[in-house]
């Protein structure tokens, strides 16, 4: 029997004990014994023996079928103390025989404490389970406790049976199910005819048309106001002014500014992002020296809000209603703010081809459940945002990571990357990914969205081809394989082995010339390297003069982020493309600022020189010789500029108005002066 050569094997190792005792549900110290004398008829229950060695681990493998296959059935192993708990819990169904042949159809009363000697053929009791079956409860009566055979419906190998199916069930809950697509996968090396070819149908792409013909002769805060909209300004002072209220029925210190309260309008808060954005501009060691006396500090921030104005706005701003948000939305407070902002990045742009999904990370470094930890970032701790950009940097979608999302089926990166990418998909664009999103899987689900995936690839991701992660290569080599789904991986080692996956490249290369040699390099790391910077673009022109400061509440840090960085982004891009004009991401800031401050800005005019003022010759030192410009200017209209730059005489005098070196002679030419 099963059972009995299980429990002889555990046994074989034990010593003799004393007298059984009743073993606690809860304990993990006890093993099962075997013997029929140690079973009391009375409490129904199996008797235990205390271990003294280590317990044994029984392993239960899978049984064969009937034609001699294999059965797919788990390999089970368990402890001694688990197997005695799991059948422990069912002692109440278990029905104990006696070991007389002659009293079959009768139980007889077993004294405990009476030790009798192991034998071989002891009939090991036989278990009634399931919910249908009942067994007796037990009586003072030695009559009552008389049992019919025909009713020891179960066997021992029903309890293995129903111990591995709970052990199984356990197990099945802690482990991944295998991916499907292992089976139907086949790696080939790489010919490019599995690849799949999907057209880009969108005729316009970048800036709509609307913004195209409306901007070209806006200033860059027309194009912020954007995405600052009076709408958005509008639900702004709505909620703040709502929070503002209900701080006010709260209790409230003496001093509060609250007691002192008025609402605010849409004018102030413009007034107010404007002083957060050149807070970011000019750098002061505290938010209080913006309104400091001190001289170094001047500026013109107290004539447009008083200090503690700022302050209580800074308090009391809000973006939604604290009463109508859901306790398990971590992002309600900013769900509106947020929803409005990227349907404003959606309207005005059409990405165009290629597109490029990262993560970027918002420096906060309080208490928040979801605040994340990322090494290779410039500010490892805070919170994680996944972004999708278009060339020259913008940001066409915004999503924040809150955490595990324990709805969805698909993994986690799987299901982010078809979030952002849901109204891009079935035009035959190119996704470009880092090594934390890439993945055969991921390929599959764009390709059936008509949609390409080109990326780094970790070298632990499932359904890797093994061969190609195996492969040593020297510098330079490449090796590729192909699966019959349309996927390439490639392997090229220049100063390591770099892992990429794309379903457009095959592992063709591209000549370029890095210092002077002409190197040889896949081109799918060429297009790769040139898309994944739309990302990096992004965040570098964010970084410029960013207004982030400590102490911050993490959904208004959030905001600020947001709205005073992605969206000024956005807007120079479009600034940029629409008028053409040259400028930089600074000078578009203090542009904006001053508009949002209502600030008119003063042209500086150059002071004009006095026309009656004599140059006067000065000479330097005859170190700090320079060619004399008339001379040189003679020579290069007649000669050229080369030989002017060699027969140029230098001259060690200069003019103090001009700033100009002269020969003695040519002053006086230049100037209409006499000798």
């Amino acid at each position: 029997m099963r059972l009995m050569k299980l429990w002889n094997e555990l046994l074989s190792d034990e010593e003799e004990q004393g007298p059984s005792e009743l073993m606690d549900n809860s304990s993990d110290d006890y093993l099962p014994s075997h013997s029929s004398s140690d079973v009391d008829s009375d409490t129904s229950s199996l008797q235990l023996k205390p271990r003294k060695k280590k317990a044994k681990r029984l392993s239960i493998k899978s049984k064969k079928s009937n034609d001699g296959l294999q059965m797919n059935k788990p390999v089970l192993t368990l402890s001694t103390s688990d197997f005695a708990t799991a059948v422990n819990s069912s002692r109440s169904n278990i029905i104990h025989p006696s070991t007389d042949s002659e009293t079959d159809d009768s139980w007889q009363e077993i004294n405990p404490r009476k030790k009798t000697k192991r034998s071989n053929n002891v009939e090991m009791p036989t278990v009634i389970l399931g919910s249908n079956h009942r067994v007796p409860q037990p009586s003072t009566s030695r009559d009552a406790n008389i049992i019919p055979k025909e009713q020891r419906q179960s066997t021992i190998d029903e309890v293995i049976d129903e111990v591995i199916a709970q052990f199984c069930l356990i197990d099945s809950e802690n482990e991944s199910d295998e991916d499907p697509l292992h089976d139907e996968l086949h790696w080939i090396p790489s010919t490019s005819s599995h690849l799949k070819k999907f057209i880009f149908d969108l005729d316009h792409v970048g800036v709509t048309t609307q913004i195209s013909e409306d901007f070209i002769t806006k200033a860059p805060y027309d194009f912020f106001k954007i995405f600052l909209s009076d709408e958005l300004l509008d639900l702004i002072v709505l909620e703040t002014n709502r929070y503002a209220r209900q701080c006010e029925n709260k209790p409230l210190a003496v001093n509060s500014r609250l007691h002192r309260r008025r609402d605010t309008n849409r004018v102030e808060i413009t007034t107010f992002f404007g002083i957060v954005m050149y807070m970011g501009l000019a750098r002061l060691p505290k938010m209080t020296d913006y309104w400091s006396k001190n001289p170094l500090y001047s500026n013109k921030v107290s004539c447009k809000m008083s200090r503690n104005r700022f302050e209580l706005l800074l308090r009391v701003l809000h973006f939604n209603d604290n009463e109508i948000i859901d306790k398990n939305d971590r992002l309600g407070k900013l769900s509106p703010l947020l929803e409005n902002l990227t349907n404003k990045f959606k309207e005005v742009y059409v990405p165009e081809k290629s597109v490029c999904i990262d993560e970027t990370l918002v420096p906060f470094r309080g208490r928040l459940s979801f605040r994340q930890y990322i090494k290779n970032k410039r500010f490892k701790f805070g919170i994680k945002l996944y972004k999708l950009c278009c060339k020259d940097g913008y940001t066409y979608d915004i999503k924040v990571y809150c955490g595990k999302d324990k709805h969805s089926e698909k993994p986690a990166t799987v299901s982010t990357v078809l979030s952002l990418m849901e109204p891009l998909l079935d035009h035959g664009r190119i996704l470009y990914t880092g090594n934390y999103y890439t993945s055969v899987s991921l390929a599959h689900e764009l390709q059936k969205r008509k949609t390409h995936l080109v990326g780094t690839l970790r070298k632990n991701r499932k359904n890797n081809p093994k061969n190609v992660e195996a492969q040593k290569l020297n510098k330079g080599e490449i090796c590729a394989m192909e699966s019959n789904t349309g996927v390439v991986v490639l392997k090229w080692h220049d100063k390591r082995d770099i892992l990429c996956l794309s379903t457009v490249h095959t592992e063709t290369t591209t000549k370029y010339t890095r210092r002077g040699t002409e190197i040889e390099k896949p081109s799918l790391v060429v297009d790769y390297n040139s898309c994944k910077s739309f990302i990096d673009l992004s965040d570098q022109l964010k970084s410029y003069c960013s207004p982030l400061r400590k102490g911050v509440k993490w959904y208004r840090k959030l905001a600020f982020e947001i709205l005073l960085g992605s969206a000024v982004v956005n807007a120079f891009i479009l600034y940029k493309t629409v008028t053409k004009a040259k400028i930089s991401i600074t000078e578009f800031r203090q542009k904006i600022a001053l508009g949002m401050l209502q600030i008119e800005e003063v042209t500086v005019r150059k002071e004009t020189e006095n026309e009656n003022r004599k140059h006067v010759l000065q000479e330097v030192a005859s170190k700090g010789r320079r060619k004399c410009v008339a001379c040189y200017a003679k020579i290069s209209i007649e000669e050229g500029r080369k030989a002017a730059q060699k027969k140029g005489p230098k001259s060690k005098i200069f003019c103090d108005i001009c700033n100009k070196f002269y020969c003695l002679s040519c002053f006086f030419d230049d100037h209409n002066y006499s000798l």
